[in-house]
C-alpha cells in the first residue's frame, strides 16, 4: 500500500487459500494453465482482484490450498513447489512487464532459481522473515516436484548439508537478500551455529544482505479509528479509553474478582521462540502485583496445556484464549498497560509496534527488531517506549516487570505512553529503503 502511494505499480502473488475462497472479495478469473510436476499435471487457475491500489493474483489449486490451514502440512514442500512453479510460469507470461520479483521466506524462495533456469533476466530479492523455517527436503524431490536436475544439488546450488533447502537456495540465487531488522541482520551474520548454520551461507552475500525494519499498517492499527475496540481513544484520552476497553475485556473473559494491579497482555504464536516458558515461570511473581494477564494465542500443544493450567491455578489473574481472534487481539492491545514479548529471537516482531501504537508499553528481550524499536526506561527515560532485557538474563523479564510495576504504581507512565504512541511505526521509511535497494539492482 505504501509503495502504491509513492507511485509504484505493485502486484502480490499468493496461494488461493481456503479462507480467501470464502471471503467477500470479488475475484476475476484469468486463463488457467497447467503445471507439470514430473509425472503430475496440475491445472492452475489464476484469480485476481485489487485492494488499496495493489493488484493481487491468487494461485488456485484445490489439491494443495483448499485446506483449513495455510501451513504445517506434511506435504508443504510439494505444495509450495507447485506454488513456486506456478509463480514462475505466471511471471513468464507477464514478462517483460515485471521489473523485479520480491519473494518472502522459504515458501517462495525457489522462484529466483526457477526464473534463472527459465532464462528470464528479472531481478529478484529474498526477504527472510524467520530463518528457523527453511523448507528442507530430500534431493530426490528436485526432479520429482520441481523438474530440476540433480546437478543443482551436486554443484551446491540447492544443497544444504546433506539435503536441499528452499531458503538456502533463495539466499544464494536471489540478486539481494534482506531480513526485517538491522539487529537481526547482524545476528544472522555473526551466528554461525543456529538455524542449521544458515549464517555461514548468509555471510557469503556480503553487502548484498541487509536489514530493513518492518512497519505496520497504521490505518488498521489505530486506536482512534479501530472499529474492533469498545472505545476509541488518543493520547489525550488513553486513560479513559483503556479503562473502557478493559471493562469489556473483563466481561468477555467473565472476570468475577477484579484485581487492582496493572494489566499485562500477550498476543502471539505459542512457540518456544516467543519465550512462553519465561512468561509461565514469571506468572507466580506477577500474581503478587495483583495483576491481570490476558493471553491470546495458539501453537505448540504443551505450551497451550501449560497456559490452560496456569489459567486454572491463577483464575483471578490469568485469562487464556486458545486460538486466534483478531477482535480479541485488538482489545488486548488496547486494554493492557504492558505487553510481554520475551522472545529468544525475533527477526522484527510486530506485536511491540502494535502495542506502542495503542499506548501499551512493551517489555521485550533485546533481540532482533525488538532491540531496534523499543527504548528502555532505565537506559534513556526521556526517549523510553518500554522495557528491555538481555535474553540470557534469567531474571531479566521479572526485573523489567518489577520496574514497570513500580512506575505504574507511581503513576509515572504518561511520558512513556506519549513516546510510544508517537513512535513512527509506519512503512514510509522502510519502503524508501526497499525502493533504493530495488533501484540499485
Amino acid at each position: 500500500k505504501e509503495m502504491v502511494q509513492k507511485g509504484e505499480r505493485v502486484s502480490i502473488v499468493i496461494p488461493f487459500y481456503q479462507h480467501l475462497k470464502n471471503s467477500k472479495l470479488k475475484f476475476k478469473e484469468l486463463p488457467a494453465f497447467s503445471v507439470q510436476m514430473n509425472w503430475r499435471r496440475h491445472q492452475v487457475q489464476i484469480m485476481t482482484t485489487e485492494v488499496s491500489g495493489v493488484v493481487f493474483y491468487f494461485v488456485a489449486c484445490d489439491t494443495y490450498f483448499d485446506r483449513p490451514k495455510m501451513y504445517s502440512y506434511d506435504d508443504d514442500v510439494e505444495r509450495f513447489a507447485l506454488f513456486d512453479m506456478a509463480v514462475a510460469a505466471l511471471i513468464q507470461k507477464m514478462h517483460p512487464a515485471v521489473d523485479l520479483v520480491h519473494v518472502h521466506d522459504w515458501q517462495a524462495a525457489m522462484v529466483p532459481l526457477l526464473l534463472k533456469e527459465a532464462g528470464l533476466s528479472v531481478k529478484t530479492v529474498l526477504t527472510i522473515h524467520n530463518p528457523a523455517f527453511q523448507g528442507n527436503f530430500s534431493p530426490d524431490y528436485l526432479t520429482d516436484y520441481l523438474n530440476l536436475p540433480r546437478a543443482l544439488y551436486e554443484d551446491g546450488t540447492v544443497r544444504f548439508h546433506d539435503y536441499c533447502s528452499f531458503l538456502k537456495t533463495g539466499i544464494v540465487t536471489a540478486d539481494a537478500v534482506t531480513t526485517v531488522s538491522k539487529t537481526h541482520a547482524a545476528e544472522l551474520c555473526r551466528d554461525k551455529e543456529s538455524f542449521n548454520g544458515l549464517g555461514n551461507i548468509i555471510a557469503l552475500r556480503g553487502e548484498r544482505f541487509i536489514g530493513i525494519t518492518n512497519g505496520i499498517d497504521t490505518e488498521e492499527f489505530n486506536p482512534t479509528t479501530d472499529n474492533l475496540l469498545e472505545t476509541n481513544y488518543d493520547y489525550d484520552s488513553y486513560a479513559t479509553g483503556k479503562q473502557k476497553n478493559l471493562e469489556e475485556l473483563e466481561r468477555e473473559f467473565s472476570y468475577h474478582r477484579l484485581p487492582k494491579g496493572p494489566v499485562f497482555g500477550v498476543v502471539t504464536r505459542l512457540t518456544a521462540q516467543k519465550g512462553i516458558n519465561a512468561i509461565l515461570a514469571a506468572i507466580p511473581a506477577l500474581v503478587t502485583y495483583d495483576m491481570r494477564l490476558f493471553i491470546v494465542g495458539e501453537g505448540e500443544r504443551d505450551l497451550e496445556n501449560d497456559l490452560e493450567r496456569s489459567a486454572e491455578i491463577f483464575a483471578d489473574h490469568v485469562k487464556f484464549f486458545k486460538g486466534f481472534s483478531n477482535p480479541l487481539a485488538h482489545m488486548v492491545y488496547a486494554a493492557s498497560d504492558f505487553f510481554l514479548m520475551p522472545s529468544l529471537f525475533e527477526p522484527c516482531g510486530t506485536g511491540q509496534l502494535i502495542a506502542m501504537r495503542y499506548g501499551t508499553l512493551p517489555i521485550v528481550s533485546r533481540v532482533g527488531g525488538l532491540n531496534d524499536t523499543v527504548v528502555d526506561y532505565r537506559n534513556d527515560p526521556s526517549r523510553a517506549t518500554g522495557f528491555t532485557f538481555d535474553k540470557d538474563d534469567d531474571k531479566g523479564l521479572l526485573d523489567s516487570c518489577r520496574a514497570a510495576n513500580e512506575l505504574w504504581k507511581a503513576g509515572q507512565l504518561g511520558p512513556l505512553i506519549e513516546n510510544a504512541m508517537n513512535y513512527d511505526s509506519s512503512w514510509a521509511a522502510s519502503v524508501d529503503n526497499y525502493l533504493d535497494l530495488y533501484r540499485s539492482l
